[in-house]
């Protein structure tokens, strides 16, 4: 029985029952008649091959790997152990078969027991905030969130982190700019913006940016900004006009100062003046498996996070402090020929978040 093959492509035809304390794999085809399993048949799953049960690729349900040690028909083979399984039912269950290096099955840090893999990173808490808001309020609908700072800092906060308001975890799609639409047109020259409510942040230094020209506002109000310079060309109804608050349109940023957030959707309860506000960030989460490598799939996965050699390779994924994807590759058993087909194909791995 060698240690590994190259197929990563073995075919998979049917479905199966695990008994766990015999080990006994029982084929089906009640699903597809005359489709059913096929084991120990030419192009089909033999001794010392790879049974990986179910879909590592999401909403799919994964419960992890065995080793084929006996077959004794086309519908019946026995695995050599349960280690590398998370222990839940397997009954009536779709498979994958491949040729990875079989020290991996028996290797835990592969398992698919929740208590060791395949863990979902969390949603944590890092930084608290205060609101500033030049409008006072920030009124519930909107998705413009005024923050108080000193010489522009942003408080560490980042795109992708969570605002969390009225128990909801809403995202920061981005930091320093926002954007709102126009409530109704205004003519070529006009120094007017139409709105429908005060623009949250907006002060008399804070860029406003129409048609990649900056404006400043000499006067706010809940249904129209005037603004200098007039615009040089009209703006219509509905469209979407850019603010700015990092770079102070009156001169450099001294002192205390404020900067906008936009966030993903509309929050349900008013944020004031001087509220605290909570941001969390995605970390953690784990997840690891053992991928066959083409050439092809090299090739794809250059110069990303994914970049890796040709071969079985073990990669573990992760979210990081900053929030950040992080991917590590361990080289198993290097080589060519490596013969892909199974999903998820490198490098559109199954990671952590």
């Amino acid at each position: 029985m060698a240690l590994w093959g190259n197929n990563d492509n073995i075919a998979a035809t049917g479905r199966v029952t695990l008994d766990y304390v015999t080990g006994i794999v029982t084929g089906s085809n009640l699903e597809d008649q005359g489709n059913g399993t096929k084991f120990g048949e030419t192009g089909e799953i033999q001794v010392g091959d790879i049974l990986r049960f179910g879909e590592i690729e999401k909403p799919g349900v994964y419960m992890g790997d065995a080793v084929v040690v006996s077959i004794a028909g086309t519908t019946s083979l026995t695995i050599g152990s349960t280690m590398g399984l998370d222990g839940v039912s397997i009954a009536r269950t779709t498979f994958q078969a491949n040729q990875a290096p079989k020290f991996t099955v028996l290797d835990s840090s592969y398992s698919e027991s929740d208590l060791i893999n395949d863990e979902s990173p969390s949603v944590r808490n890092t930084v608290r905030l205060t609101a500033n808001s030049a409008t006072e309020t920030t009124g519930v609908g909107k998705s413009i969130v005024d923050i108080k700072t000193t010489f522009g800092e942003t408080g560490d906060i980042k795109v992708g982190d969570f605002l969390v308001n009225d128990s909801s975890n809403i995202s920061v799609v981005s930091i320093g700019t926002a954007t709102f639409h126009a409530n109704f047109n205004s003519g070529v020259g006009s120094d007017r913006v139409f709105v429908n409510g005060l623009v949250p942040g907006l002060d008399f230094s804070t860029g406003i940016i129409i048609d990649e020209t900056l404006h400043i506002a000499t006067a706010i109000g809940a249904t129209s900004i005037i603004i200098s310079p007039n615009v040089t060309a009209g703006i219509s109804t509905g469209e979407v006009i850019r603010i700015d608050s990092l770079v102070d349109a009156t001169g450099p940023l001294v002192g205390e100062h404020h900067f906008v957030i936009q966030l993903s959707g509309p929050i349900t309860s008013a944020i004031s003046v001087g509220d605290a506000l909570q941001f969390k960030r995605l970390g953690g989460g784990y997840a690891k498996n053992v991928y066959g490598i083409s050439t092809a799939g090299a090739q794809a996965a250059n110069g990303t996070i994914y970049e890796a050699g040709i071969g079985w390779v073990g990669v573990t994924t992760y979210i990081n402090n900053e929030g950040e994807l992080r991917v590590k590759k361990e080289i198993l058993v290097a080589g060519v020929g490596i013969q892909t087909g199974n999903t998820p194909s490198y490098p559109n791995v199954q990671h952590a978040n």
